[in-house]
Formats: C-alpha cells, sequence, structure tokens
C-alpha cells in the first residue's frame, strides 16, 4: 500500500522468508523505492531447529539462505551492493543490502 516513489530505503528484518510470493513482493516494494534507492534485508538461514508450521509452502525450513534471497532479488532487477555474513555475530544472520536500478 505505499505510494509509487515513496522511499529512499526499505528495511525487512526477520519477515523475508515469510513472503509467499517474493517477486510480487520484491515488484510492490521495487515500485515504492525511488530511483537508486535501497532495500536492507536481514535475516537467518535454515540451519536452526524453529518450527515449520508458520513458513510458507515455497520454503522447507524456518528461514531461508542469503544464496536464495540474492537470486530472488536480483531476478527483480535489484543490485546487490553489499551482503555481511555473521550479520552482529550471529553465524546464522546475514545482512543483504540492494539498489533499485
Amino acid at each position: 500500500g505505499l505510494q509509487s516513489g515513496c522511499c529512499d530505503f526499505i528495511h525487512i528484518r526477520n519477515v523475508y522468508h515469510h513472503f509467499e510470493n517474493p517477486p510480487a513482493m520484491l515488484a510492490d516494494l521495487g515500485r515504492a523505492l525511488k530511483p537508486g534507492g535501497l532495500i536492507g534485508i536481514i535475516d537467518f538461514d535454515t540451519d536452526n531447529h524453529l518450527s515449520t508450521s508458520n513458513v510458507p509452502d515455497i520454503r522447507k525450513n524456518h528461514g531461508v539462505e542469503a544464496g536464495t534471497v540474492v537470486e530472488e532479488v536480483k531476478a527483480q532487477g535489484f543490485e546487490l551492493v553489499r551482503r555481511v555474513n555473521d550479520w552482529q555475530g550471529r553465524d546464522s544472520r546475514f545482512l543483504l543490502l540492494f539498489r533499485k536500478h
């Protein structure tokens, strides 16, 4: 529901793995970004013991691998600007920063 071109930066923390339709969500977020705007995604990989009862069918585990996020976001026309593994000293967390073209 964001207006087109309203955002310089969108921050997504620990919820990307819950997106049921990543291409549609990313298209909508991309529409809300100004040209050159950034999306920062912090999430965690699937190497955990969390329940899978509330994750979408497209995900096999609770969490998502950083490489999967990179592939999905780049497929929507974003450029990967930076990748930080072990975000805040936690092995399973990562930060990915993307720029809209």
